[in-house]
């Protein structure tokens, strides 16, 4: 049996008796406070007198309608309707009527802060109707309730001093306020504060206030430059070290800034951190009180002074006494002096400063606000407490009674604010569970933690001032003597019945068959002693057993949960139980699977008394080791990551946005609501942008074609926080005709050629090849558009079709509330192989993965792929080997389970990072009921599986060479060889930037022997599977050496460079053989002695011999006549005229190449537009451009409203260096 769904069959019955037992009634209904109407007669002729019972302010009045008007003369409605501007009203004055009549009043002061100045009127009701008024001050006065302040939404400036302000809460509805004055009054609870997020100057002077931590959430860190907190009594103020990167850091004086002057603070190291810690006099005279002073002197608590401030704190003067810092001691020389000044030499001054002013008192205790609050009951575990009075909670004798709807509660245990359990209320209704245990109704069950304690509640007024806490109950015991108590610290509990103290968990737990998480369920102990004080919790033992659910013999639970597969573990008071689960269970069950099993969890005293806790335990079948699930949501749609491993996940059947830490399964840490929702959203899609999170529908049809406006929305929230700690805030307005606008727009710009249009006005369901579906959203990579990534339609709507991405250009304005239509870029058409999209992710360096499934409905053949991309519409997406795998959870009624989120992106895709994705699995059937997992009532069976993937195959940016590693062969010193080529490759998906070739070597000589003699690649982009060439020789200088050196290709990716080891050894230089001598010739006969004749002929000579080794090279020759120029093209990315409306904005696209070898930037596009245009924004500047670069430019013009209907001609020129490029384009203005 499970409590998880209305269909279930077993002990429902038990659960809906509980939760019809436990239903609350009345109290809990929190009515928003109703304004106060302004005192204003209805149709007030002009001639009307105005009501003005105040002679000093009638007095006051006649003088700004005219210098020479008597004091006492009557004023007329439309003599006051006559009055503009700002005025200054100097008191005293007892009561405000008749200021309702002064409504085109822009700005109302009410001086007078001296005695007799002091004004004593106790009502603002006559300011509530004056909606113009821009700024209000009010410097003195007894109208504590700021009620009917509520409506002058138009204030920016509001002070309301001296009054005696207990709650500021009516304030939240100012929200254009950018300075708020609240000083000199009884403030006591920060959190009552709403937040104001355009304030710049918030000033808090001389209240009561203790914790000022909830502050921290109140204001804008980017805008707030002075919170003044000076004169009152906070303690610790390191909650606000936080707002160390704020404009706070920006001013030092005593006027501005953190003002902390005159609390209790006793250190201030936390605000070391900041670049600028607040200065000494913003600082100084803190106020210690330390009671009577005590002969031999009084210690005191720690004092730290910033780390600016290197002078130790001494007495001044010191004939008063001394303090030892060392042991912090301070001794008086005078014992009946009240107070002593503790001081020290700041920086910027010539002589000591007050730091602290030590007190020989108690401190000052504020008075107490009227009867307290009366609370009926026994204080038992399990026992109800009422209040049954709320007191008079100091309400001024003028103001009514507090409407019981009005009433807020909260109950405290030992004077602490109790929290309630996480996980006891449905974010989705806002309802909440039985047994939930909520601390802020009228009514509180006592539950497990609060043995020990003594309880109380705190009642505050809503629509008046004041607040009143009750008096503590008894200790609260277990009824019993030394019996512990057990409870959960995740969910609802409540007990099984009026005689017994065992307790049910209200929602029955789940598991995954070996889930290396297991299943984690908390609790806390305790037991009171004999003496009537909390047993040491080390005493006490847990323990725990399985049944099955329904007794049945021929099931044993064990097969599921043996007793081993039982883990305890946590310390002191907070235990926890793990389950790990080894099959799964079924209902009904079947063949060899269990039924549910009943967990029975028990605490033991030292005694050997025992309490227990039990709940249902359901487990679904086994996934992967790596699978984690995500309990409360069913169709994971679409995530954004937030840091540490953290989602914020959308559900496409549930409107709340929850956070989880998706590296363990379990609950979500917290939930959101982006905006008002009404109907299904069906999140499909979400993007981020800074603080920027937008969640989209998904814009499409019902499953049945028909239609539902509750999806057409685009909503903006922003993000504060990370990790475990991140926050999500609605901003601005949903958007919600952007499938209308996309349908026009394909119809006017595309004739329809997207599907977008006829998919618009259709009842076509959403998933077909032709429906309309927006799955996937991601910013382009310069962040100017978001590109809107569809499921459907793929273009052509037909098997094979192409996936579409549209950008949305204008998405900030249009959460804004300041664009009325959508802008579209031009249209991006993937091909995926056949598959549409289901979710675009990007990673802060630009890289791009797409998560995409079989286009059309889903089938048993649909089939899943990720895809690398670098966002430029000209390059094609790379298909990545990795195996997407199917759901390993078949039992569905629909379909199976899909991937439709991505987690984190790493930093730098590369193959062998991971990547979490996200499953929709809402038509799964987890456990074998019958119920779809999307159906599941209970928010701890309903589950969505995440996974973690490898990414393999060309993911990132990659190079590949085509050589590992070259071995030239022997070479003869001063010679050159072959060439060997060395074929650069982009072997990833996004584009390869190739930087200067060059080479290392160890020796610095050795890379001198190879010489590059073909360089295809410096300053080269290649696409994902392009390639180029370098040519290399082998060329030594010296003889009989071997040559080891690298060739290194500098790149951008992730190691900056392509290396490619290169070896080669010389030889000594050749020398060639002698050539045969020639043959000896005869020798002559002797003759006389005569005359020298003549020289003899040669001989002949001799053979030729061999050729020798070829010669050094010869000198380089002349230098080659210079090859052409290369060129820049300036050309538009369609043929056809852009359509645009008279006083909208055209987006004009044109493709920029730098066909030449170098880099330029510094180019500027400029648009020379006929006058019938009357058009704006007519220069674009371009960046960087690399050689052999193209990039897309996108030129803005808002054409004017009276424009010249038809098709003009714009020229474009691009100015580079002395030279220009033109290009002409066509607008066509439509009415």
């Amino acid at each position: 049996m499970s409590p998880r769904s209305s269909s279930r069959p077993g002990c429902r019955a038990v659960f809906a008796g509980i939760a019809a037992a436990l239903t609350l009634t009345g109290g809990l209904t929190l009515a928003p406070a109703q304004l106060p109407l302004a005192p204003v007669a209805a149709h007030a002729a002009d001639t009307d007198i105005v009501n003005i019972p105040d002679a000093n302010l009638k007095a006051r009045l006649n003088t700004r309608l005219g210098s020479g008007r008597p004091a006492t003369q009557d004023i007329t409605v439309g003599e006051a309707a006559s009055l503009f501007g700002s005025y200054s009203l100097t008191g005293p004055f007892a009561d405000l009527t008749g200021l309702e009549a002064f409504t085109n009043v822009r700005g109302i002061t009410i001086a007078g802060i001296s005695a007799r100045q002091a004004s004593t009127y106790t009502s603002l009701a006559p300011l509530a109707g004056l909606t113009n008024l821009t700024s209000l001050h009010l410097q003195s006065g007894k109208a504590r309730n700021l009620r009917p302040l509520a409506g002058l939404t138009n204030l920016a400036a509001l002070t309301v001093q001296g009054q005696g302000v207990t709650n500021p809460t009516p304030l939240a509805s100012l929200t254009n306020l950018t300075s708020l004055n609240l000083t000199n009054n009884a403030i006591s609870d920060a959190s009552r504060l709403p937040q104001l997020l355009n304030l710049t100057t918030l000033d808090l002077t001389r209240n009561r206030i203790t914790n000022p931590a909830p502050l921290v959430g109140k204001v804008d860190p980017a805008k707030i430059r002075t919170l003044g907190l000076a004169v009152n009594r906070i303690a610790d103020a390191s909650s606000l070290a936080v707002l160390g990167d704020s404009r706070l850091v920006d001013y030092t004086s005593s006027g501005e800034g953190l003002l902390l002057s005159s609390n209790r603070i006793t250190d201030f190291t936390p605000f070391d951190s900041w670049s600028r810690p607040p200065s000494w006099d913003q600082t100084d005279s803190q106020q210690l009180y330390v009671g009577a002073y005590q002969p031999g002197g009084v210690v005191l608590p720690a004092l730290r002074q910033s780390a600016a401030i290197t002078d130790s704190l001494k007495v001044e003067p010191s004939s008063v006494g001394s303090y030892d810092p060392a042991t912090g001691r301070v001794t008086l020389a005078d014992e009946s002096a009240a107070s002593v000044e503790l001081m020290s030499m700041v920086p910027g001054d010539s002589s000591p400063q007050p730091r602290w002013t030590v007190n020989f008192s108690d401190p000052p205790v504020a008075p107490v606000d009227g009867t307290p609050p009366t609370v009926t009951g026994t204080s038992e575990v399990w026992s109800t407490l009422q209040v049954t009075d709320p007191g008079t909670l100091g309400a001024e004798p003028d103001e009514p009674a507090c409407s019981p709807s009005s009433l807020r509660y909260q109950w405290l245990s030992d004077g602490v604010e109790i929290v309630a359990n996480p996980h006891v209320t449905d974010p989705d209704s806002d309802t909440i569970h039985p047994g939930a245990g909520l601390p802020i109704g009228p009514t509180y069950t006592v539950w497990p933690r609060d043995l020990g304690r003594r309880l109380s509640v705190r009642v505050t007024c809503a629509d008046a001032s004041g607040q009143g806490t009750s008096a503590p109950t008894p200790v609260v015991t277990n009824g019993e003597a030394e019996k512990p108590v057990i409870g959960t610290l995740d969910g609802g509990q409540v007990r099984v019945d009026s005689s017994s103290t065992a307790s049910l968990l209200v929602a029955g737990r789940s598991g995954v068959a070996l889930d290396p998480d297991g299943t984690r369920v908390p609790f806390h102990v305790a037991q009171l002693g004999a003496d009537g004080r909390l047993t040491d919790p080390s005493q006490l033992r847990l323990s725990a057993t399985a049944a099955n659910e329904h007794n049945d013999p021929n099931r044993d639970p064990a097969t599921v949960l043996a007793p081993g597969d039982i883990e305890f573990g946590g310390s002191g008071s907070n235990r926890w139980v793990v389950l790990r689960p080894k099959k799964e269970t079924a209902e009904p069950s079947g063949g060899s699977i269990a039924p549910p099993l009943r967990v029975t969890v028990t605490v033991t005293g030292p005694s050997g008394k025992t309490e227990q806790v039990s709940f249902i335990y359901e487990v679904s079948r086994a996934t992967t080791p790596t699978s984690r699930v995500l309990l409360a949501t069913s169709d994971a749609s679409t995530a954004i990551a937030v840091g540490d491993g953290h989602l914020l996940v959308a559900d496409d059947e549930r409107a709340p946005i929850r956070l989880y830490d998706a590296r363990v399964s379990g609950r979500e840490l917290t939930t959101f609501t982006p905006g008002p929702t009404g109907g299904e959203v069906d999140f499909e899609s979400a993007a981020r942008k800074g603080d920027a999170i937008y969640w989209l529908g998904s814009h499409g049809n019902r499953k049945d074609g028909g239609g539902q406006a509750s999806r057409h929305r685009i909503y903006r929230t922003r993000l504060t926080g990370r990790g475990p700690n991140a926050r999500i805030e609605p901003v601005g307005t949903p958007y919600q005709r952007l499938r209308t606008d996309l349908a026009e727009w394909d119809r006017t710009e595309h004739d329809g050629s997207l599907g977008l249009y006829a998919a618009g006005v259709g009842k076509i369901p959403p998933d077909r090849l032709n429906g309309f579906n927006i799955e996937g959203a991601e910013f382009s990579p310069d962040g100017s558009s978001l590109y809107l990534g569809f499921r459907s339609p793929v273009v052509p709507p037909e098997s094979g079709g192409r996936a579409l991405i549209v950008p949305l250009e204008n998405v900030e304005e249009l959460t804004a509330g300041t664009a009325r239509a959508a802008e579209f870029g031009d249209p991006i058409l993937l091909d995926l192989d056949g598959q549409s999209i289901r979710e675009i992710r990007k990673n802060a360096a630009g890289e791009y993965l797409i998560l995409s499934a079989t286009a059309g409905l889903p089938t048993a053949a649909t089939e899943q792929a990720l895809w690398a991309w670098d966002g430029d519409p000209h390059v094609a997406p790379v298909r990545l080997t990795t195996h997407v795998a199917r759901d390993l959870e078949p039992d569905h009624a629909d379909n199976a389970g899909a991937w439709e989120g991505i987690g984190e992106v790493p930093a730098r895709l590369a193959p062998g990072q991971q990547v979490r994705l996200l499953m929709d699995q809402g038509y799964v059937e987890l456990y074998g009921s019958g119920v779809e997992n999307k159906d599941d009532s209970n928010d701890w069976t309903r589950k969505s599986r995440t996974d973690l993937v490898e990414l393999t195959g060309a993911v990132g940016t990659l190079a590949a060479s085509s050589a590992t590693s070259i071995a030239f062969p022997a070479q003869a010193a001063q010679t050159t060889g072959a060439p060997r080529i060395v074929t650069v490759t982009n072997s990833g998906s996004g584009k390869l930037r190739i930087g200067r070739v060059g080479g290392t070597d160890a020796d610095g000589t050795s890379f001198d022997d190879f010489l590059v003699s073909r360089n295809e690649c410096s300053d080269e982009v290649l696409v994902p599977g392009a390639s180029c060439k370098i040519g290399l020789r082998f060329s030594p200088a010296r003889q009989d050496v071997t040559s080891n050196a690298t060739l290194v290709v500098k790149t951008n990716t992730a190691s900056g460079e392509l290396s490619v080891p290169l070896s080669g050894t010389s030889t000594a230089l050749p020398t060639g053989p002698g050539g045969d001598d020639g043959s000896d010739g005869a020798d002559g006969a002797d003759g006389a002695r005569g005359d020298a004749g003549a020289a003899g002929r040669d001989g002949a000579g001799g053979p030729v011999g061999p050729a020798g080794p070829l010669g050094p090279i010869g000198p380089k020759g002349d230098t080659g006549v210079p090859g052409r120029d290369g060129t820049f093209s300036l050309s538009t990315t369609r043929s056809t005229a852009t359509r645009v409306r008279r006083g909208r904005t055209a987006t004009v696209s044109l493709r920029v190449r730098n066909g030449t070898a170098a880099a330029f930037d510094g180019s500027t596009l400029t648009a020379s537009a006929p006058k019938a245009l009357e058009a704006h924004g007519r220069t674009v500047k371009l960046g960087r451009l690399r050689a052999g670069e193209s990039r897309t430019v996108r030129l803005r013009l808002t054409i004017g409203r009276t424009a010249r209907v038809g098709t003009h001609v714009v020229t474009v020129r691009m100015r580079v260096g002395r030279e220009t490029v033109t290009q002409t384009v066509q607008l066509r203005v439509t009415r």
